[in-house]
């Protein structure tokens, strides 16, 4: 045997024939596992650009459609896994069930007193769903390939940056019927334009992590993607996704970045905010409907704040409201959009006055654009108390997982945290995981914090691929 040949055979190995650490080839995930994986990626190439025109909803209802049959395909499978053990231990399941259960028994319980079984129904598929495919994920994906999966997001996101920018040309200088809407057409391959920015939002972060995780040309091209889904996000000129992106980079930054870099790239951000703000045409929209509010009778919040948040202030007010005639157990799981005529009449009857642009019955919320307030409006304080577990779970999950950590993967920690904080920030401004588009990677950050306790993560390359 020729000495390259030697050398090769020996790379990788101890002199007992063991493979070296950080040097050993990553062991092989079960074909079921792989196969579920492959579903999870036809939803990242495909669900960005997944239209049907004729659709009641052309662009939400599809992609959700799809997340929902590749996610029951991707539990059937994993499923298989099963097989492999001869015991099943309850105690490390626990963690998982507390998070994903208590939601949706309370708003399968919502049937019951209910004024629209129907639209409980339909909204308990979804819920079901994405309840079943976080605790199978977080106990049969490992985070490898969770990383994976991410990293394809960025890539596709990237690309639809590219698209967006196109369509936001012809939107602005091509085709005269979009002149009116220019903004709302600028993300029409992708959806909606907050959908958009909101996905961009996330892949940006993600992008960052990443780019900290990497090294080489690899990070070069991370550091390139996180600024290219920064320009998406400025293309779609929605504060939104940009706050959430902001907070989200903050505590990355506290954690891994020195004081001095943190402090300039605060400072390049709050350019960048001021700037986007200066040229919107949207945002300069928002500032003279803000002016033109505060010259109107009516209270502050009715007014002024009511147009800078663009009619929010309509559903969140609508949902309390709901929660206030049904306190115990609220109006029942999807039915806002039901509920919210009758209720804006009853608040109009009230005094209440509703956005300029909304009077008096142009706009029909279909969602609270507020997380926890339709959480408290459809299953009232049953559905808050069931949020209240899951949300103090998740936490201890995270602190654990905090005290856990060492100095290899403090990035990736880190990186969990941050997604949490911008989901939050999501939620009390939009309903990011109504949308299958944004829910499913930050299903994948979920089912990640709460894969159960094993010993302490390495760095990405070290590994394994072995579900937990």
């Amino acid at each position: 045997m020729s000495q390259k040949k030697k050398k090769r055979s020996a790379a990788g190995r101890t002199t007992s024939g063991r493979p070296t650490p950080g040097r050993t080839a990553l062991p092989k995930s079960p074909w079921n596992v792989r196969a579920a994986e492959g579903l999870l990626w036809v939803f990242v190439i495909v669900t960005p650009f997944l239209v049907v025109a004729r659709a009641h909803e052309n662009y939400r209802f599809p992609k959700l459609l799809l997340f929902e049959v590749l996610a029951i395909a991707s539990l059937v499978l994993l499923t298989f896994s099963l097989r492999r053990l001869k015991t099943l231990e309850w105690r490390p399941l626990l963690v998982p069930a507390l998070v994903c259960a208590p939601i949706p028994v309370v708003a399968s319980l919502s049937y019951f007193w209910t004024d629209h079984p129907l639209h409980v129904a339909r909204g308990l598929i979804p819920l079901w769903v994405g309840a079943a495919a976080l605790f199978g994920w977080s106990v049969a994906l490992g985070h490898q390939q969770k990383r994976r999966l991410l990293k394809g997001y960025v890539f596709v996101a990237m690309f639809a940056v590219v698209v967006v920018a196109v369509q936001t040309y012809r939107a602005y200088f091509v085709v005269e019927a979009f002149r009116a809407s220019k903004r709302l057409a600028s993300a029409g391959a992708i959806g909606g334009v907050a959908d958009a920015a909101t996905y961009f939002a996330i892949a940006c972060l993600t992008a960052q992590w990443l780019a900290w995780t990497s090294q080489g040309r690899e990070r070069k091209l991370w550091i390139g993607g996180a600024l290219l889904c920064l320009v998406g996000l400025g293309l779609t000129q929605t504060l939104t996704g940009l706050g959430a992106l902001v907070l989200g980079s903050l505590v990355f930054g506290w954690h891994v970045l020195p004081r001095r870099r943190l402090v300039a790239a605060v400072a390049v951000a709050v350019a960048l905010g001021a700037i986007l703000l200066i040229v919107s045409p949207a945002h300069q929209k928002r500032f003279e409907r803000i002016g033109d509010a505060a010259r109107e009778p009516g209270k502050f919040l009715d007014t002024v704040v009511n147009a800078g948040t663009t009619g929010r202030l309509d559903a969140w007010q609508a949902a309390f409201q709901m929660f206030k005639e049904h306190p115990l157990g609220g109006v029942g799981q999807g039915t806002f959009v039901a509920e919210f005529a009758p209720v804006k009449r009853t608040l109009i009857e009230d005094g209440v006055t509703f956005f300029k642009k909304h009077r008096p019955t142009q706009a029909h919320f279909d969602s609270a654009h507020n997380e926890f307030l339709e959480v408290a409006a459809e299953l009232g304080l049953l559905g808050l108390l069931a949020l209240t577990v899951t949300l103090v779970v998740l936490f201890r999950q995270l602190r654990r997982r905090w005290r856990h950590a060492n100095k290899e993967n403090v990035a990736n920690e880190v990186f969990l945290q941050a997604s949490v904080v911008a989901l939050f920030f999501l939620s009390t401004n939009y309903f990011p995981m109504h949308l299958a588009i944004i829910a499913f990677p930050y299903l994948l950050i979920l089912s990640w914090i709460l894969e159960p306790e094993r010993k302490a993560d390495s760095t990405p390359e070290k590994n394994a691929e072995e579900p937990a």
